[in-house]
């Protein structure tokens, strides 16, 4: 019966646990202005231009270090921007949202 008990409350530690951490634990805070398209607490990972032309007007609004690419799928690195920054990055096509 002590060994029923102390599963059932490790069981219902795990679950509170889980109920509490947040959903997007790897996403950052803030806002991705890639061109005309915003992105709201962007999760990591590859970011390609939407317009199909190559991304020119870049914004980082987050809490988090961006890096930019020359080509789709974050392929050959072009660059780095800071958080609260932006700049003007000339043939490229992704960006990637390292945390």
């Amino acid at each position: 019966m002590r060994r029923l008990t102390a599963l059932l409350a490790a069981l219902a530690t795990a679950g509170t646990l889980t109920l509490v951490t947040p959903a997007h634990a790897f996403a950052a805070t803030g806002k991705l202005y890639l061109n005309d398209v915003v992105y709201l607490n962007p999760d990591r990972g590859c970011y390609n231009s939407k317009t199909g032309i190559t991304v020119q007007s870049i914004g980082n609004r987050t809490n988090t270090i961006l890096e930019i690419y020359r080509d789709d799928d974050c392929q050959g690195l072009a660059g780095r921007l800071d958080p609260d920054s932006g700049a003007e990055f000339r043939n490229t096509r992704s960006v990637l949202v390292t945390s």
